[in-house]
């Protein structure tokens, strides 16, 4: 089964105007599985958390985490049980706080990469120095409230580190510091088990770069031992995003040697796509558009495929 993670989320703890029960209860009326609280360098709502979830039992479970917010950029960090100090912060050695934070067991990684920055959002914009880029797990590639272009930037980062052979996550948030519609947003959902904790969930999602972005339906593209991918346009649809209104779909097959496309009438769910169309196929990133290839019109992002 799939799980929806909302994963990017403010309250008054730090700069957001619900408090952790609005935001719980905001979460609950929107449908959503699991949230993660993300508030600005404090860990102070956690226990509040637990406490309501612990007393009410509302059908829904949490992430804790925190967003680093520093001078040059932002670092969101999931299952972290302890705040890490960042006061001391190297510009030039992102390694350090991120080695920091992962000595805790905590998940880190980069949040709105190529967001405005100086003077529209002071800090916002990613201008650390990575030296070694295997010290961090994912990249916000969709933050909900950015420009187009800022997130075809943080997609297309992503996408070009992921080519290289890197294994590093993605990931989308709501970046929610009021009540703002979910309708046609996207989110993070990962396959899971019942008996699975969010946590444990999440963390094998990120750590084997298999959590799935889309504001509708979930898109996967599975390697087939015949040297093909298989894709798969599944039932699982966030709410409201209109399927009918969809023209038609288009799969974008990207290799480090190049892109091909495949269109689907809308109402096929699945696509075959042989590998040996591509000179080189040791990794593929494959994405879904409701209509011609655009950002306006990117629809979901499958898990990355490596071989």
């Amino acid at each position: 089964m799939y799980k929806r993670f909302e994963l990017h989320n403010h309250t008054i703890e730090s700069d957001g105007s619900l408090s952790v029960k609005e935001l719980i209860d905001y979460m609950v009326e929107n449908e959503v599985d699991v949230f993660a609280l993300t508030d600005h360098n404090t860990i102070s709502g956690h226990h509040k958390v637990k406490e309501i979830l612990e007393k009410e039992k509302p059908p829904i479970e949490c992430i804790f985490g925190m967003e680093y917010t520093t001078y040059y950029g932002h670092i969101l960090c999931f299952n972290l049980n302890e705040y890490i100090p960042w006061e001391n912060i190297d510009k030039e050695r992102a390694e350090l706080l991120f080695r920091s934070i992962k000595k805790t067991g905590a998940l880190a990684g980069i949040a709105h990469p190529f967001s405005y920055g100086a003077p529209v959002a002071q800090g916002c914009r990613w201008e650390m120095k990575l030296n070694d880029y295997s010290v961090f797990d994912f990249i916000e590639i969709i933050n909900n409230p950015e420009s187009l272009e800022a997130n075809a930037q943080a997609l297309m980062w992503w996408q070009s580190l992921c080519l290289k052979g890197m294994r590093i996550s993605m990931t989308a948030g709501m970046d929610l510091h009021r009540k703002n519609g979910f309708e046609n947003r996207f989110a993070v959902y990962i396959k899971t088990r019942p008996d699975l904790s969010a946590q444990n969930a999440l963390a094998r999602a990120i750590k084997t770069q298999k959590t799935y972005v889309t504001r509708g339906p979930v898109f996967e593209a599975l390697l087939q031992k015949n040297a093909a991918v298989k894709c798969r346009i599944e039932n699982t649809v966030k709410k409201g995003f209109d399927m009918q209104a969809v023209p038609f779909w288009t799969i974008e097959y990207t290799s480090p040697s190049g892109s091909l496309l495949r269109k689907l009438d809308k109402s096929d769910k699945t696509a075959l796509f042989s590998l040996s169309e591509f000179k080189d196929s040791s990794v593929i990133v494959v994405k879904l558009y409701a209509g011609d290839v655009c950002m306006e019109n990117l629809t979901a992002v499958a898990p990355v495929i490596y071989r």
